[in-house]
């Protein structure tokens, strides 16, 4: 099973966009997701607990041809870079099923790297496409 971060992989991170924080918290269950996977997926994102509720009412609406097989969105570890990445590598920890974990902020790969067992590869979603478009110049 492959699990992808939202913020930064679906939707577009608030650190590039040029909003407030207030706006982009706001604004982010309006969007559409960059792509749909075709085949069986998890989410896992660091969002606080409290936003549970609309996240799933985004993902309901949003993932309606192949909605995500499973959604771990309870971190109570705290809305900061170390509560979330506490919280991600609880999930990768546990989740043996999961065997690729793509999250779109590098310095929180190499953290998770660091603190989640070998048979589950974390990947940089910008560095994953950079690689897929290289190979795919030729078209």
């Amino acid at each position: 099973m492959i699990a992808f971060d939202i913020d930064g992989v679906f939707i577009p991170n608030w650190s590039g966009i040029g909003m407030s924080l207030e706006e982009y918290l706001e604004s982010r269950y309006m969007w559409d997701p960059l792509f749909e996977p075709r085949f069986p997926y998890c989410m896992i994102t660091g969002r606080p607990a409290e936003d549970k509720e609309k996240t799933l009412g985004w993902i309901n609406k949003t993932f309606k041809s192949n909605p995500p097989a499973c959604v771990y969105h309870d971190n109570t570890l705290g809305f900061d870079l170390l509560g979330s990445i506490k919280y991600k590598a609880w999930i990768l920890n546990r989740d043996k099923s999961i065997k690729v974990f793509v999250e779109s902020d590098i310095d929180q790969v190499v953290e998770l790297k660091k603190l989640c067992h070998d048979a589950v590869e974390i990947l940089h979603f910008e560095s994953m496409i950079g690689v897929m478009n290289e190979n795919l110049s030729f078209l």
